[in-house]
């Protein structure tokens, strides 16, 4: 590069938008040997691999390499639409029409109808607080693996049968459960439900999740609806009721709230959203499920675009007059060992501390 064209990059550096973030830190996709590019479910397990769940495979990533399990080399079905880990390192795998896959020490095995699964069709899998396992079939069947048995929990419970799309566990061990028919809520192996009339946007719900602050919020097919104190109301975003299908909730570590819809990533930061899309460099609009990784990345994976990472530490920060820098025509940057930043321009040596500037000049040039 000549110097004409650092000065050209240097300036055009700066007359981008002051502060604004990078989005997408990377993507990942079939041509970087992801195994197929619908992504149903994400999870990183306790030695670090992130496993991708598709609708033709499953692919473990270990930041350069995947390993690729289809049907032709151990997947007893090919669709994949959820996957947990148990704290004895067991990771377990729902693939549907063929049970649950589990992969321990590089070994895979079945769990399916014969060894007492209700139904093969399971779409949810929930370890819930007390080290059991819950897995949500079709049609509202719900087996419970506890001590390594298999129970018919929604018997018990006479759950009804309803299509299980999410399931959330409160701290105090209260389950929510976003079906196809409304809010089914488990307290105590009592049951209620809630419904459009009780405030749902539509009975036809995906997700389910919530904060510190105890409030529960449920994606639907229509919308965000959030459940405070028992009440219902709906989630707007830029004045307006959000009317997207919302497919996943995640709570991050640092208190935001992601929620993966077909609209792009929506992202709650105190009462504050934000909306990220294409334009902002995810794949795609479309997006079904989230992770968050031991460093904080954020993956969010897309209906048919493979997987889209964004760093919310990353930051472009830009220097222009209107944030009372005297010059924008720089030559030169440097970053002193005090942390100041340094600037060459025209009109002398600009030092940036604590947001405040400096300017150093010959002698001729102050007078």
């Amino acid at each position: 590069m000549n110097y004409s064209h650092k000065i050209l990059f240097v300036i055009l550096f700066l007359s981008m938008q002051n502060f604004a973030q990078i989005k997408i830190h990377k993507s990942i996709s079939t041509e970087t040997g992801l195994v197929q590019s619908q992504i149903s479910a994400l999870m990183q397990d306790n030695k670090g691999y992130i496993w991708i769940g598709t609708f033709d495979g499953i692919s473990r990533w270990d930041g350069n390499d995947f390993m690729n399990i289809q049907s032709h080399n151990g997947l007893p079905a090919s669709q994949i639409l959820d996957i947990t880990q148990d704290e004895n390192g067991s990771i377990y795998i729902a693939a549907y029409g063929g049970g649950v896959l589990t992969f321990n020490n590089g070994k895979l095995d079945t769990i399916d109808t014969k060894d007492g699964l209700l139904t093969n069709g399971i779409v949810q899998i929930k370890k819930l607080r007390n080290g059991e396992i819950l897995f949500a079939g079709d049609d509202g069947n719900i087996s419970k693996l506890s001590k390594g048995k298999l129970t018919n929990w929604s018997k018990l419970l006479n759950f009804p049968k309803n299509d299980v799309y999410g399931i959330y566990e409160s701290p105090n061990g209260k389950l929510y459960f976003a079906t196809e028919r409304g809010l089914v809520i488990v307290e105590n192996n009592s049951l209620s439900i809630l419904t459009t009339k009780d405030g749902l946007l539509t009975d036809w719900l995906w997700s389910v999740n919530g904060d510190e602050s105890g409030t529960i919020f449920i994606g639907t097919n229509r919308g965000l609806n959030k459940l405070v104190n028992g009440k219902v109301s709906a989630v707007e975003f830029n004045g307006n009721v959000f009317r997207n299908a919302v497919f996943k909730i995640h709570i991050s570590v640092d208190g935001k709230t992601y929620f993966a819809t077909n609209a792009g990533i929506l992202v709650k930061n105190n009462n504050n959203y934000e909306l990220l899309t294409t334009e902002n460099g995810l794949a795609s609009n479309d997006n079904w499920t989230i992770l968050e990784d031991n460093n904080g990345l954020m993956y969010f994976g897309s209906n048919g675009k493979g997987v889209s990472i964004y760093d919310p530490k990353e930051k472009i920060i830009n220097f222009k007059t209107i944030t009372k820098l005297v010059e924008e025509k720089v030559l030169s940057i440097q970053q002193g060992n005090n942390g100041n930043y340094y600037f060459g321009t025209r009109s002398g040596l600009v030092e940036l501390n604590n947001d405040k500037y400096k300017i150093y000049r010959t002698y001729e040039d102050e007078r």
